[in-house]
């Protein structure tokens, strides 16, 4: 996580998913978001991409 802050900044928005216990840290960007899912042990899980056009 820390890397991400320090190469784009900090989220836009911070997203808890207590299902999984995930954190979704997402970006605005323009047309779209990108959201980087965390997992607990603080790696990226996946990463999305929505269109909101």
């Amino acid at each position: 996580m820390k890397m991400l802050g320090d190469e784009i900044g900090s989220a836009d928005h911070i997203r808890h998913l207590p299902n999984t216990g995930e954190t979704g840290y997402i970006y605005e960007t323009g047309d779209f978001e990108l959201e980087f899912i965390i997992g607990k042990d603080g790696k990226a899980d996946h990463v999305n991409l929505v269109n909101h056009q």
